[in-house]
């Protein structure tokens, strides 16, 4: 939500017309990181111009949320499982997150990541504590098994897909979990038709996880996990 583009409530008085800009500014504060703000665009009398002071109004706006990110990283920040009831949930909300992927994702919290990590605050998450995580979890007995295949790449999906919403939401600047040293590496045998092998294009992810993440984030940034 670093960049947002707000949005324009018109409201009808009984001899003029106002229009009401609507906006999030960042306030750790506030459960989800985010503080709603509204402001009477002045001087419009006609949805164009409204349009037009809307778009100066946000440049403005959006440049102030970066600036201020930076030093809203103190003591405030919130842990990982802070993140996980609040942004998180409100970014899946915002994407149009199905129930079913919602679900997979708390599962995954539940069973593995918040058990681990969730005490942390974000900012103090390092590569270190992910590459640990992630190999503790490969050598655990209790290692994500569900239906299709080695899972262990779904978590590192979900944590990575979480870190950059974090980044994106401006509470981090840089995202602990990179690609070269904590993706895991599967070769499953190759199948016909619509197994889960070609679903999946060889790698064994989760073919429901992995069209669960597409359909949240669009492919475009899913492209270079």
């Amino acid at each position: 939500m670093s960049f947002q583009d707000g949005w324009i409530e018109v409201k009808k008085r009984k001899h003029r017309t106002q229009f009401l800009l609507r906006y999030w500014v960042r306030d750790l504060s506030w459960p989800e990181g985010w503080k709603k703000k509204s402001e009477i665009l002045k001087g419009c009398t006609t949805r164009k111009q409204a349009e037009r002071e809307r778009i100066r109004r946000m440049e403005e706006i959006n440049k102030s949320n970066q600036a201020s990110a930076s030093t809203m990283l103190g003591p405030t920040a919130m842990t990982l499982e802070d993140f996980s009831r609040t942004v998180w949930p409100h970014y899946l909300q915002t994407r149009g997150a199905k129930e079913s992927t919602v679900y997979g994702y708390e599962s995954l919290l539940r069973a593995h990541i918040l058990r681990a990590l969730g005490s942390k605050r974000l900012d103090q998450i390092t590569p270190t504590d992910v590459s640990v995580f992630l190999n503790r979890l490969a050598k655990s007995k209790e290692k994500p098994t569900p239906k299709g295949g080695p899972k262990l790449l779904n978590v590192y999906a979900l944590l990575r897909t979480m870190f950059e919403v974090a980044v994106e939401s401006g509470l981090i600047l840089a995202s602990p979990v990179r690609k070269k040293i904590h993706r895991p590496k599967y070769r499953v045998a190759e199948t016909t038709g619509s197994g889960s092998g070609a679903a999946a294009g060889g790698t064994g992810e989760d073919p429901g996880i992995l069209d669960a993440v597409f359909s949240v984030l669009g492919a475009d940034d899913v492209a270079d996990w």
